[in-house]
């Protein structure tokens, strides 16, 4: 269920203030969930590898997907 079998797009959310990038993401998640059809798989959101660097907060969230058109479709 992971790359190459499927594809995978990385948000990179990034300010001063680790709660809005993490309100900021969660926004964007339900937005995405309302589609009846939707196709996807939304991890996160979840905190960067390295949270913390340059005095800037830093989340991720990923999405994955099967059909790269779709995937395009939702992002965009």
């Amino acid at each position: 269920q992971m790359p190459p079998y499927r594809y995978a797009i990385l948000i990179r959310c990034e300010s001063k203030d680790q709660a809005q990038n993490t309100e900021f993401l969660q926004k964007h998640a339900a937005l995405l969930r309302q589609y009846p059809d939707l196709v996807l798989d939304i991890w996160g959101p979840i905190p960067a590898p390295m949270e913390r660097k340059a005095g800037r907060y830093q989340s991720h969230m990923v999405l994955l997907s099967a059909d790269r058109p779709r995937l395009h479709y939702y992002v965009r």
